[in-house]
Parts: C-alpha cells; structure tokens; sequence
C-alpha cells in the first residue's frame, strides 16, 4: 500500500481514534472506533464535487444509527456556522433527510452534499474551500486479525486534474 500522501489542488488525512479522541493501531473485537476523515483545497479558493472515498479495513463495518421517527426523517440539514462543528443530529441530518448521512456523526466545515456507506467504503460528496472540513463516522471490529487499512482517496468528479490520497496504515484486532 502506499505510504506516502499525494495532493494535487486538495489534502485528505484519514485516522482512527479511540473515544477520547487517541490515535490507536489495536482495538478489541466488539469495540467501536471513530473515523476522522479531514480535508481541505490546497492553492484553490473552491473545488466543487468532489467524491471522497474511505475504503474500510477488512474486519470492520460501518456503525449504522438506530432507526429514526417520521417526524425525525422530515428534517432538513440546517448549515453550519463558520466556527465549530455540529453533531449530523445538530445539524438536522437524522436518518440522512437531506444528505444521505443518518451514520455520520460530527461535521465541521464543509456540508456534505451527499454520503453513502456500502459493505467496504465510505463515499462522501462534497464541495471544498480553503477551511479544514471534517466528518466522522464510527466502526466496529467484527473479526480478529492484522489489517491493512486502505489509504482514503478523492476526486474532483468534473476535473479529474484535481485528486488527493492520504497514506495508508495497520490496525490489529485482538480478541477479548
């Protein structure tokens, strides 16, 4: 895997983090991580539709929210301040009304324009400026073992000039 990141016209950094926000390279099987997908243009004001994809480890999967009310489905994403961030239930995005990101759990810069999570990745949509957005989303570990975890990658979907690959790394999961 490459162990080196690549920017061109915009940076993405992936890492893993336990609950008090610590980096970690083992986890336990059962236990959940935060995924911490950061991004930013580089020498460009805006870069509009950009895809980010966060391909999963193997012997993960995405955490997916608990089923939500109508009421909470009817909700429309409220944006963001300048400062901060807002939990995905701050910012009006239960069950993923407008966004498609029910799972996603913090969002700061950046909206996103849509997220979708499949069986092995993460799939995030977004329009970048120069401020550092972020999303997080949490995994379980479901099998032990070593594994590698994929560098997170992007495109801008309209210049394909326009791409960025953070590096990728290890993550072990012991049993109980």
């Amino acid at each position: 895997p490459p162990a080196k990141a690549v920017s061109n016209g915009f940076e993405i950094l992936r890492e893993y983090t336990d609950s008090s926000g610590k980096p970690i390279t083992q986890v336990k099987l059962g236990d959940e991580v935060e995924v911490h997908v950061k991004f930013r243009a580089i020498g460009k004001l805006y870069i509009n539709d950009v895809a980010l994809v966060d391909l999963l480890p193997g012997g993960f999967e995405i955490v997916q929210p608990p089923p939500v009310s109508a009421e909470q489905t009817m909700r429309q994403a409220v944006p963001e301040g300048e400062e901060g961030g807002e939990s995905a239930t701050e910012a009006g995005m239960e069950g993923g009304a407008s966004c498609g990101c029910g799972w996603v759990t913090w969002i700061s810069g950046n909206a996103l324009t849509y997220a979708d999570y499949r069986e092995d990745r993460a799939v995030l949509y977004v329009d970048l400026d120069e401020r550092i957005g972020e999303v997080k989303y949490r995994l379980k570990a479901v099998a032990a073992g070593s594994f590698t975890i994929p560098p997170a990658y992007g495109e801008a979907m309209y210049d394909r000039s326009v791409f960025a690959r953070s590096t990728a790394g290890r993550i072990e999961v012991v049993k109980p």
